[in-house]
């Protein structure tokens, strides 16, 4: 039982194949893009939450750096931006009044300094993304003189901790992912393994005996009778009186006898067949005048089995 389960899930999974791998394919692309729309998304507000922080921190910065510049407060600058650099800075620029107050750069990291004499008059806030640093210039403005900067603060902060994110974003996607793919394959092959495709039902005596004239053949019970004699056959003498009552008056060659009768007989040959055919004409001596009438040789083509009364449709009983 358990083999023959097997089999017909293996036999269905063939049949189906072709549909379950274009269901897989057109499954994974859907997942492969949902995966890099969520992990796009999850960039993108990462990006947007750093550049608030880093703005923030350089507006802060710049208003206690005008500040400390009028009471000059050099001393408070300088920890200001040796504090700065133990973060997540890498280097940092203070341009007041056309010099260079404060210059500092994280070890290991190379950048141009600020030209002093190059800045403009006036310019906005302003936020680049470039290699992994995220760069901000700040104007540095008086109190209550903000559209009149005095100075131009550069600051360089590290977005490794975005690339981090994104990237355990990106595996939980993935596995998500993964996981539906997989989960929802195995429920189609299921389904695939489970569904029959319904056949037209046929009544109940079609499926029990065949009728040809006076031949009844009972596919239940193995019986056959002629004109109400019965008639003893064997398995092998049984099936091929059936093979030749399904299809009465038709012509039946030996290739065809020999694929019905004798499936899984490789060495079965056109001498088996004469040789039944033969066995079969004996058996329906008993009831039959004539059997070589009844089952006929069409001599280069095969045999056929003749209704009496020339009757050419197979009925039911």
């Amino acid at each position: 039982m358990r083999r023959a389960s097997y089999c017909h899930a293996v036999m269905a999974l063939r049949k189906r194949w072709p549909h379950l791998a274009a269901l897989g394919i057109l499954l994974f692309g859907l997942a492969a893009l949902l995966v890099a729309r969520e992990i796009s998304r999850h960039r993108e507000e990462s990006l947007a939450e750093l550049r608030g922080s880093c703005l923030a921190r350089a507006a802060a910065f710049a208003r206690a750096s005008a500040e400390w510049h009028l009471r000059d407060d050099a001393q408070s600058i300088e920890a200001a931006g040796s504090l700065f650099l133990l973060g997540t800075g890498q280097y940092l620029d203070l341009v007041i009044d056309a010099r260079t107050i404060l210059q500092r750069t994280d070890p290991g990291f190379v950048v141009d300094p600020v030209d002093p004499k190059s800045l403009p008059p006036a310019f906005p806030a302003a936020v680049e993304l470039n290699r992994g640093t995220l760069e901000v210039r700040q104007p540095v403005t008086l109190p209550g003189y903000p559209d009149s900067p005095i100075g131009l603060l550069r600051m360089g902060f590290s977005a490794e901790y975005v690339s981090d994110r994104v990237q355990r974003s990106a595996l939980v996607a993935v596995a998500v992912a993964i996981a539906g793919w997989v989960t929802i394959m195995g429920v189609a092959i299921v389904m695939g393994v489970q569904f029959r495709p319904r056949k037209a039902p046929r009544r109940e005596d079609e499926r029990a005996h065949l009728r040809c004239g006076e031949l009844l053949i009972d596919l239940r019970s193995c019986e056959v009778r002629y004109a109400d004699t019965p008639i003893e056959l064997t398995p092998k003498l049984f099936d091929l009186l059936v093979a030749f009552a399904r299809s009465p008056g038709a012509v039946l060659s030996d290739d065809a006898l020999l694929r019905v009768v004798w499936p899984e007989s490789p060495y079965a040959t056109s001498a088996d067949v004469k040789q039944h055919i033969y066995l079969l004409r004996r058996r329906f001596a008993v009831a039959h005048a004539d059997p070589k009438n009844l089952i006929q040789n069409v001599k280069g083509f095969g045999y056929r089995l003749v209704e009496p009364n020339d009757e050419k449709e197979l009925t039911s009983a």
